[in-house]
């Protein structure tokens, strides 16, 4: 039998400090995710310094965490692999070099990983999914549709030539004259509550409670609190979100999502008596 082989891989290129160890065949040994969500709420956005810093602070324990998880140690690893780009520089260059120089303390290889290449292929390792498949990459400042025909093979059928998915969202919204800006609803599902309430303000923030994070089968539910901390961002939107009750992860998703649409479609809706008036005292939203 064929020994696998078994890679530590990084990823800081933005809010995140993480950590798996994966096989040759797409087993994920462990995953450790450090969310920096709270610290930037208060900004509207991600600082791209104070992230490079919560990196430096949470990288040793993430690693740490992530070879217990596995039950390994770094001489049972072949490889170091991280983050090479795209992404906010001052994170990039945190995981690059610590993962840098973990391969060369333990005379391991180094591997630097595009940051688009890995969202790509992570379908093979959540859903064991094989070659070819299509995918909807919807990542930051990306938006592309691809033909995933395999390792280092991807065709482009279509992509934004500016915009991701949230400044779309914002462009053609334009000065917002006439809607009624401001939104809420609340939506059960079974067990679960879930609030949430939107201002078109014209500035970017989030506070998103989205409980438990845990699995929905192969899906993380912290991608979910960052699908819409990162389009609250790029809408320029005020954006709450929060479980107010809720067991079953699939059911406080789905009412998050359901919430989210009812409640963006009457905060976009064309208000008859405000006609062209922008909704703002000041006269402007910008």
């Amino acid at each position: 039998m064929t020994k696998q082989s078994i890679i530590l891989g990084i990823e800081s290129s933005c809010d995140e400090t993480a950590c798996a160890i994966i096989t040759q065949d797409c087993k994920i040994l462990a995953n450790i995710i450090s969310s920096q969500a709270s610290i930037h709420a208060s900004h509207g956005g991600v600082v791209p310094e104070v992230a490079a810093r919560e990196h430096l602070s949470a990288m040793r324990p993430v690693i740490t965490q992530a070879l217990k998880q596995s039950d390994l140690s770094f001489d049972k690893i072949n490889g170091i692999a991280a983050t090479g780009g795209p992404g906010l520089i001052g994170g990039i260059l945190v995981g690059s070099v610590t993962a840098k120089a973990i391969a060369c303390a333990s005379n391991l290889p180094y591997y630097a990983v595009n940051h688009l290449e890995g969202h790509a292929l992570t379908p093979r390792f959540t859903h064991n999914l094989g070659f070819p498949y299509l995918l909807l990459l919807v990542s930051g400042g990306h938006t592309q549709l691809l033909n995933i025909k395999a390792l280092g093979n991807y065709e482009r059928y279509g992509t934004t030539l500016d915009d991701a998915a949230g400044e779309a969202f914002d462009k053609a919204l334009g000065d917002r004259a006439g809607i009624e800006r401001m939104a809420d609803s609340t939506v059960p599902l079974d067990e679960s509550l879930s609030m949430v309430a939107i201002d078109l303000g014209g500035r970017g923030y989030h506070s998103v409670e989205i409980l438990p994070s845990n699995q929905m089968g192969d899906f993380p539910t912290d991608m979910a609190r960052h699908f819409f901390e990162t389009l609250a961002v790029e809408t320029k939107m005020a954006l709450h979100i929060k479980t107010i009750s809720g067991k079953n992860e699939h059911h406080i998703i789905e009412s998050v999502f359901k919430a989210f649409s009812k409640t963006f479609k009457r905060a976009i809706k064309i208000n008859d008596d405000l006609k062209d008036i922008i909704p703002s005292t000041k006269g402007t939203l910008t």
